[in-house]
């Protein structure tokens, strides 16, 4: 994706700096604005949780120019398709994403990936129904969402037609706060759980008769 060194070199610099370095440095002002809006455009860059973090992100929240931009971040790095689509119902949302070049129709299919993914982190399973109503879709368009999102590498799934299901192996976080930790301590203990069940029968099958 072109949009990624443009990407990887903003979040090398933007980290560095303090939510009050917004106001007075105007050349950190556009790195920011455009490191922000490649991320939102580019379908290659699924994931804007790293950059939605930063104090300097937080900082744009209370400029008046820029103040829609955060909070197109902060949507797009952890909310769900009805606050994007909420979002966008507002006359200046829209007139600011037309100024920027951020056209609804990608932003509307990136964001229902976004929040199938999500879906995904949450339920080992999911039903058809559950899908639609999350993505506002029809119950036929779920089988098409969710190729789509495998193609894009964000889950690892199969669909089972017959109980019109979707059932997930993997998924990627959009996120990585103490939510996200909790769960990996939680699968890394039950690993940790099933290997040493796993050494214990080894043993007894080599202590045993």
């Amino acid at each position: 994706d072109d949009a990624a060194a443009p990407y990887e070199n903003a979040m090398k610099s933007l980290p560095l700096h303090a939510a009050a370095d917004l106001t007075s440095d105007e050349k950190l002002r556009e790195r920011l604005v455009r490191a922000a809006l490649v991320t939102l455009r580019s379908p290659g860059l699924p994931t804007c949780d790293k950059l939605a973090q930063l104090p300097v992100v937080a900082a744009l929240a209370s400029d008046k120019q820029y103040a829609p931009l955060s909070r197109l971040l902060n949507i797009f790095a952890r909310e769900m398709y009805s606050s994007y689509m909420a979002f966008h119902a507002e006359e200046a949302a829209q007139a600011f994403m037309t100024e920027h070049g951020l056209h609804h129709a990608a932003c509307e299919r990136k964001m229902r990936l976004l929040s199938l993914t999500s879906l995904c982190v949450t339920h080992k399973e999911l039903t058809y129904a559950a899908v639609a109503e999350a993505l506002k879709v029809e119950a036929d368009q779920v089988e098409h969402w969710v190729v789509e999102a495998i193609s894009a590498g964000l889950i690892a799934a199969k669909m089972d037609q017959v109980r019109s299901t979707v059932v997930v192996s993997s998924c990627l976080e959009r996120e990585f706060g103490k939510e996200q930790f909790g769960r990996l301590r939680t699968s890394l203990d039950q690993w940790g759980t099933s290997v040493q069940g796993l050494l214990k029968v080894v043993l007894e099958s080599k202590t045993g008769p």
